[in-house]
């Protein structure tokens, strides 16, 4: 069943029609300069070839940008019944961003193609300091319907619910509260319950959006030796006060005493402002979370790969030497328009993050950089689509999933006979005591 979708107004401050015009029985074609410096085609799938009701998809997406430009700034995204971003990747001559795409939902939707302006270099920028902006949006509302032969494939997540988006708040009647425009939810679940959300102090967070077959696997048995550790800037700090929030709701009876925070700004020098009761307590992690968005020196692509890859491989595997206690690497979540570290002169780029995209080819299987212990979570579904705007809200849904990777990771240690306890690890029948809490001194070691 179709929903009723009404077209779904932007904040444009100009607005620039998009001509649809009708390409045989397969696609409708429309074009539109982005600036003098690049324009937009895209190829939507038809439904049928009477209307211009579109497929879910995929759909077909190519920017073309000037050579004299860089280091192009901008986003491609769809908006309406649901909110998704267009991942476009330059193509080896840099002429072309190419990317296919599908919509989350059926619908209502309008393109929202912004364009920041271009620069020779990468520089350090904010939203307040960019260009204006300039929005295109289309001429009508494209009204997508779904396809049996759609595959879902996209949104499988080993731990996750599948079939997620940033779907419109509309439907969703809670008398109780003002709802953002979107909310992370399961595709088939767009009337949840009053008892599905959990609330942050800032954000409405649906549980079942992060909610797999697993659920929360055995979250609720994390000992008290079982340490959780938070380690990253200012947005890993907000993802932490989101997961305390939450953990009041979901888990009560987990006590806050066993989720730290770590502060660090730099993969050479994270422990500049510890103290050492700060740098003995870090041993003591059984997990450990690594989020870093705000550095304090801009890296190239290969310098932030040496780092990344020797902080992780080298410094945390010795601060925490057991090799079944997990490392999670967290993608970056600063928005692309306003990235400043990670760009090589000649590689290919993506609208992604620069280091999103080296963090990528770093956790590729083949590429076989760590130790199987160490993970990747990818949550550049939540964050792409959204920026300016709602960053708490994708602040909180990753604190959401916090919970199901560190339940998975107390499952597989029950499995195998593992807990933590006060005087040592038990494992297997055996108890292998508490090694001495010695600060780890070798962060500046090459």
């Amino acid at each position: 069943m179709i929903p009723n979708a009404k077209t779904l107004a932007t904040s444009a401050t100009s607005t620039v029609a998009l001509p649809l015009n009708v390409d045989g029985h397969n696609h409708i074609i429309f074009t539109q300069r982005l600036s003098s410096h690049a324009a937009i085609q895209v190829h939507l799938s038809r439904a049928d070839t009477k209307t211009k009701k579109v497929l879910l998809g995929p759909h077909f997406m190519v920017v073309t940008v000037a050579p004299s430009c860089t280091y192009p700034r901008f986003s491609v995204r769809v908006m309406g019944d649901a909110l998704s971003h267009v991942l476009l990747k330059q193509s080896p001559d840099k002429k072309e961003w190419q990317g296919l795409f599908e919509l989350p939902i059926s619908g209502s939707y309008l393109l929202d193609a912004r364009w920041y302006g271009c620069a020779v270099r990468p520089a350090t920028v904010s939203f307040a300091s960019l260009v204006e902006p300039i929005y295109f949006q289309s001429e009508d509302s494209l009204h997508a319907i779904d396809s049996t032969t759609r595959e879902q494939s996209d949104y499988a997540r080993q731990l996750f619910a599948n079939g997620t988006a940033w779907l419109s708040s509309r439907s969703i009647q809670r008398g109780d509260s003002k709802l953002p425009p979107y909310i992370w939810m399961k595709v088939r679940d767009v009337m949840p319950g009053p008892s599905t959300f959990v609330r942050t102090s800032t954000s409405l967070v649906h549980q079942g959006s992060a909610l797999g077959p697993g659920g929360y696997y055995r979250f609720g048995e994390v000992g008290n030796y079982e340490l959780v550790c938070f380690m990253g800037g200012q947005t890993m700090q907000k993802i932490w006060r989101a997961f305390l929030d939450m953990r009041g709701q979901l888990f009560a009876y987990q006590r806050p005493f066993k989720f730290h925070y770590y502060d660090i700004h730099s993969f050479t020098s994270p422990d500049a402002h510890w103290d050492d009761d700060t740098r003995r307590r870090l041993r003591k992690c059984k997990h450990i979370l690594l989020s870093l968005d705000d550095f304090n020196q801009m890296l190239s692509r290969q310098e932030y790969a040496k780092q990344v890859t020797r902080f992780v491989n080298v410094h945390l595997q010795n601060v925490m030497p057991d090799k079944s206690f997990p490392i999670w690497v967290f993608s970056v979540n600063e928005p692309p328009m306003i990235a400043t570290n990670c760009f090589h002169p000649t590689l290919p780029r993506t609208t992604d993050h620069p280091c999103n995209d080296v963090l990528k080819e770093l956790f590729r299987p083949e590429a076989d950089t760590f130790h199987e212990r160490i993970h990747f979570l990818d949550n550049t579904d939540l964050s792409l689509p959204q920026f300016e705007t709602n960053q708490e809200d994708v602040f909180a849904n990753i604190a959401l999933r916090v919970f199901v990777v560190v339940g998975k990771g107390v499952s597989v240690w029950r499995h195998m006979g593992q807990s933590g306890k006060e005087n040592g690890l038990h494992r297997n029948g055996s108890v292998e005591p508490n090694f001495e809490l010695v600060p780890y001194d070798g962060w500046r070691n090459v």
